[in-house]
């Protein structure tokens, strides 16, 4: 029978306008995120994002990553900053 594959242990620092979340272990990995005066700052295994607010045509608050023009959830700018923290190949 297969042994079932350790479950990570992930934490949560943070001070001030910066937080980072990482997974304990042999290979720690960290995701950080940085608020400045207009955008979120993403640094994670990929480099680093460019995270600003926008109003879409229907006057609904989304997200955008480097200034690519498409429009984001707030699900999807987690999923692209921690999917490979949560995630690993």
């Amino acid at each position: 029978m297969n042994a079932p594959l350790p479950r990570p242990v992930f934490r949560v620092q943070e001070n001030g306008d910066f937080f980072a979340v990482f997974a304990e272990g042999n290979n720690a990995t960290l995701v950080s995120f940085r608020k400045e005066s207009t955008r979120i700052v993403v640094t994670n295994q990929q480099g680093e994002l460019n995270v600003t607010l926008g109003l879409n045509h229907e006057g609904k608050c989304k997200l955008r990553i480097n200034d690519d023009p498409a429009d984001l959830e707030q699900w999807q700018v987690r999923r692209v900053a921690l999917e490979k923290l949560f995630f690993p190949s």
